[in-house]
């Protein structure tokens, strides 16, 4: 009975902190937007033609186009971090 009447108190997890939000919605914008800057960039810094870079950006842009939004969450409790990586969707999902 002694062992329950000494132990300490746990303390309450503490709530959820974002530690990085992403709107791929809005980094789709962004690199249609400025595409060809980017294109040219891409190619000059990886040695790809023109072609080559607008099919790696093509490829981002198909990706991004089926994601909003990505979150990072910290929760913090006695002796360990719990990390949470959220996405939602562009649109529902289905069964």
């Amino acid at each position: 009975m002694t062992r329950f009447a000494n132990a300490k108190p746990q303390a309450a997890a503490s709530s959820p902190i974002i530690l990085l939000r992403i709107s791929c919605k809005d980094w789709t914008a962004y690199l249609k937007e400025r595409r060809e800057p980017i294109v040219r960039f891409l190619a000059s810094r990886n040695k790809l033609s023109l072609d080559a870079a607008g099919q790696q950006l093509n490829g981002l842009l198909a990706g991004l186009h089926f994601i909003d939004r990505i979150e990072l969450r910290q929760r913090a409790a006695p002796g360990q971090a719990i990390f949470t990586l959220s996405v939602q969707t562009a649109q529902a999902l289905k069964k």
